[in-house]
């Protein structure tokens, strides 16, 4: 079911956002009686200092039932429908099955955590090049896998 953001009242505002599978759209929740309901649905919008969040236990429960439940999402103030101008070149991508944080797309070691600025376009989330990205350089050796991360800004 699409429900229609009132943008009116959710513009410059903190939202949660985060894609809705039974629809197609992308969900976004405000803060109703201090607990965070759905207000509405979009496929085009501009979120600004953006944190990514991942329950690890709703991941886990999706590997293991195999059934899908919202458990990542990202958190930012709410800007607009569309900004065309927007530079925002990285692809953001998320599986429970491979991964455990976003990441850019075609990069599995580029974890990002924040951005400035999340835009969707036709249900397709990109992020700014101000995303703070932490790049996991994986170290092989005869023991356990050394995750080395090193936290960067990159510019754009």
């Amino acid at each position: 079911m699409h429900k229609e953001l009132d943008w009116d009242s959710a513009i410059a505002k903190k939202i949660r956002i985060y894609r809705n599978l039974n629809n197609g759209h992308m969900s976004v929740q405000q803060k109703v009686d201090k607990r965070w309901a759905v207000v509405g649905h979009v496929t085009d919008c501009v979120v600004r200092d953006v944190r990514f969040h991942i329950s690890e236990a709703g991941r886990q429960r999706v590997i293991r039932e195999g059934c899908k439940n919202v458990h990542a999402w990202g958190e930012g103030i709410l800007m607009g429908q569309l900004e065309p101008d927007l530079y925002a070149p990285i692809l953001l991508v998320y599986n429970p099955y491979v991964h455990t944080s976003f990441i850019e797309q075609g990069d599995d070691s580029v974890r990002i955590d924040s951005c400035r600025y999340l835009v969707v376009r036709a249900n397709v989330v990109y992020v700014s090049r101000s995303a703070t990205v932490h790049a996991a350089k994986v170290v092989q050796t005869g023991k356990p896998v050394i995750v080395q991360p090193a936290l960067f800004f990159a510019t754009g």
